[in-house]
This record gives C-alpha cells, sequence and structure tokens, in this order.
C-alpha cells in the first residue's frame, strides 16, 4: 500500500490515527494521539541525557515547527505565535483588543472551558 499524499486528508488521518471516514475538528488538551510521539519523546529524552541544558536545540525545534506550520497555513513564519496552551493563547489575544467599539465577546457552551473563563 503507498502512502496517501502528504497534506491530504487520508495522510493527516493516517498521521493522527483518526478511524476512516472521521474528521477530528477540535482538539483540547484530548486531541488524536500523533504517530510520532513516541519518537519525539524518546529523542527529546535523549537529549537531556545527554546535554544537562539542551534548550538550544528544542528552541530550533519549535521554531522549525513554526515555520513549517506557517507553510501549511499560507502564513509567513512572523505571523505564527507558539504559546503552552490554548488559554494562554486566547488571554494575549484578547488582552491586545480594542474593546470600546464592540465590549462583548461571544462564547457557546461548546467551548472549551477555559477560554469561557476569559470573559
Amino acid at each position: 500500500m503507498t502512502a496517501p499524499p502528504l497534506g491530504s486528508t487520508a495522510w493527516w488521518q493516517d498521521q493522527f490515527q483518526l478511524p476512516p471516514g472521521r474528521t477530528h475538528l477540535s482538539g483540547c488538551s484530548l486531541p488524536p494521539r500523533w504517530r510520532g510521539i513516541d519518537e519525539a519523546m524518546a529523542a527529546m529524552l535523549q537529549a537531556m541525557a545527554e546535554d544537562p541544558a539542551p534548550w538550544h536545540g528544542f528552541e530550533a525545534e519549535v521554531e522549525l515547527s513554526r515555520q513549517r506550520f506557517a507553510e501549511l497555513v499560507n502564513a509567513s513564519p512572523d505571523q505564527i505565535a507558539v504559546l503552552p496552551t490554548a488559554t494562554v493563547a486566547a488571554y494575549q489575544v484578547a488582552t491586545a483588543q480594542d474593546w470600546a467599539p464592540r465590549p462583548r465577546i461571544l462564547a457557546t457552551e461548546e467551548d472549551f472551558p477555559s477560554i469561557c473563563q476569559l470573559l
């Protein structure tokens, strides 16, 4: 069996072990498990065992991920922020807004709980 084309729906389903015909649109804290996570975690632990301060390598990996994501969404890397959680990201966006013209935020019961806590 040949691998699905890079970036296709079938490729994403394979990478994140989604059941055939299913699309996962909202992961919050519980996204589908990426196939490469075990290898990535093992590499991180190995780097930490070999170097007590491997942060420069980790930062380079984050930058590479930022660049790759920018390419995926047709953006420039300087338009992509890497933040530790969706809650932190939402808070930073919310605090950067001018709320005078429209002082309300629309949220639903389906939103991730900590996003609604920003309100």
